[in-house]
């Protein structure tokens, strides 16, 4: 590139004319190409680099250039020498490009998408990143690196495309109207294909470009909710924690543990054991000083104990028994682990699966070295977490984003579905194992798989659903997204998560039919920590940093 640059610039060229920067215009401007920059004569701003210059484009005697996320626009009063020899050296970057649309910013006081009034161009550019550029004849109107951080949705009925971005503490949201099907699908294909390549090497990006058009936006409808009711969902509570010994403690709550009809709370070094049989939650005591740094708690033996894996030993499961207050066992694993589980969800009595980057066993309790089974790989998989089945089939998530399905873990597993790239944060399954949830930071995935993990699922694997929150909601919420690993109910009827101070929750059947944006929702006072369903009910216990309470089926709101 650069010898080339020196040979077609050997000599200066310079075309005097007017020039525009973003609608800014400067009169009597000469425009200089030598050796490897382009300068400006006549106007105050800064020599370009050539290499760094993209899109440049032809106007009628005119011609336009992107660089440094501005749009210049240079009109000859001779001729377009420059032009010929700048089109030369600037490579030709965009992806998808389409003057066939309508472009809209969402205004969060009036709730409404409002119109940009000027012709616009979508365009999908790769310059080291992938961009998604929204432009006009003048200027750049929006220009964004495409990831999987960008909150969007495709609605097919109405060929748009909405998406939100977070920048400086707020959520922007902004939608692209296409005029035809056939350039709506183009830009999907070209903008899932960049999504996926921005964390992910191969070529699976049409798995998720499947998901993208497969995941529609649904008309949300409940005869059950008054019209004057759906706006409840914006309105904070405003309350005060309730002052109990154990509260008291300078630390914040940090795991929320549901048993049959007790909820477990850490907060610091202490323990906070809370009634559920009330309409409310009574506190009834706190064992103070048992635990150090726990990373993860589960109820272990008929409730009676708590197993906790402490981030400091992650080789070592501590057993907390809960009549006396204190550990009274800690089994040596001999490898860090990452995470752990009952074999058999919703029994605590018996084995356990526990799991490091590269390998998974069996914990047995009865035996003097715990580790049973074991299934240890090569290469490093990242195993993040995992959940069994009602049968003891067993799901596990990775750090990479994807989900293997094991019918034993002393083999390999049988169905190997991919993710979007991104880390799989929690994981949790329907009792049958035929619905799993893996929560990512932004997002959480809906996959589909056989109530017997022994079949695999083959090549035809189903396109998981993708669960999120509509940017206009996110407008409106302001809080950066970061999801709480999302869970089943007892029932798999339901499914709850939250992020920041808001829960979030949908049906099961809402998501089986594909309406995966009729989700209600409750804000809190404060940001929540964690959150569960009560054992065998619709309510949810949500731990805030000062405060644990009960959210009702009653209390929770569907925008619109």
């Amino acid at each position: 590139m650069l010898s080339t640059l020196k040979k077609m610039l050997s000599k200066k060229i310079e075309e005097k004319g007017t020039l525009k920067v973003q609608n800014e215009a400067f009169n009597d401007v000469s425009l200089c190409a030598e050796n490897d920059k382009l300068t400006f004569k006549g106007c105050n701003l800064s020599a370009l680099p050539i290499s760094e210059l993209s899109d440049i484009q032809p106007r009628d005697g005119s011609f336009t250039f992107i660089c440094d996320n501005k749009k210049f626009w240079f009109e000859s009063k001779k001729n377009t020498e420059l032009f010929r020899i700048l089109k030369q050296l600037v490579p030709s970057r965009t992806i998808f490009n389409s003057n066939r649309i309508v472009y809209y910013v969402y205004n969060t006081e009036n709730r409404k998408f409002e119109l940009y009034d000027q012709p616009c161009e979508a365009k999908i550019v790769h310059d080291s990143e992938y961009y998604l550029r929204i432009e006009d004849e003048a200027s750049i109107q929006h220009y964004e690196q495409i990831n999987t951080n960008t909150q969007y949705y495709m609605d097919q009925s109405n060929h748009s495309f909405v998406w939100s971005v977070y920048n400086k503490g707020m959520f922007h949201t902004f939608c692209i109207e296409f005029e035809d099907h056939i350039n709506f699908l183009e830009f999907v294909s070209k903008y899932t294909e960049c999504c996926y390549k921005s964390v992910n090497e191969g070529d699976q990006f049409k798995y998720f470009e499947n998901m993208a058009v497969m995941n529609p936006v649904q008309s949300q409808q409940d005869t059950n909710i008054p019209e004057d009711k759906e706006e409840e969902w914006m309105e904070f509570e405003d309350e005060k924690p309730k002052d109990t010994e154990f509260n008291r403690d300078t630390k914040a709550n940090e795991h929320l543990v549901i048993g049959n009809d007790l909820v477990f709370v850490t907060r610091g070094s202490s323990l906070g054991v809370f009634d559920t049989q009330q309409n409310d939650l009574k506190f009834r005591t706190h064992i103070q000083k048992v635990l150090n740094d726990p990373q993860k708690i589960i109820t272990h033996n008929q409730n009676q104990s708590l197993l906790v894996l402490d981030r400091g030993q992650r080789d070592k499961l501590q057993v907390l028994d809960l009549n006396k207050g204190e550990v009274v066992e800690k089994w040596d694993i001999k490898e860090e682990m990452n995470d752990y589980f009952d074999s058999v969800k919703y029994n605590n009595e018996g084995t356990l699966v526990g799991m490091t980057d590269h390998s998974l066993f069996r914990i047995d309790p009865r035996m003097k070295d715990k580790v049973a089974e074991k299934n240890t790989y090569k290469t490093k998989n990242e195993f993040s977490c995992g959940i069994a089945t009602e049968t003891g089939d067993v799901a596990v998530a990775s750090r990479k984003g994807d989900l293997r399905l094991y019918n034993k873990i002393d083999k390999r597993a049988k169905s190997l579905l991919p993710g979007f790239g991104d880390e799989i944060l929690g994981i949790d399954s329907s009792k049958d194992g035929t619905m799993i949830l893996c929560t990512c930071k932004n997002y959480i995935l809906v996959f589909a798989a056989t109530s017997d993990y022994s079949k695999s699922i083959g090549k035809n694997k189903p396109t998981p659903k993708r669960l999120q929150l509509k940017p206009q909601h996110l407008s409106l919420i302001k809080d950066e997204v970061s999801f709480i690993p999302a869970k089943f109910d007892q029932d798999d009827t339901m499914i709850v998560t939250s992020t920041g101070r808001f829960v979030v929750k949908w049906r099961v059947k809402d998501v089986k039919a594909g309406n995966l944006y009729d989700y209600s929702l409750k804000a809190l006072y404060d940001v929540i920590v964690d959150e569960n369903f009560v054992f065998k009910g619709e309510d949810i216990i949500v731990a805030l940093p000062n405060d644990v309470k009960k959210v009702t089926e009653q209390e929770l709101r569907r925008p619109k």
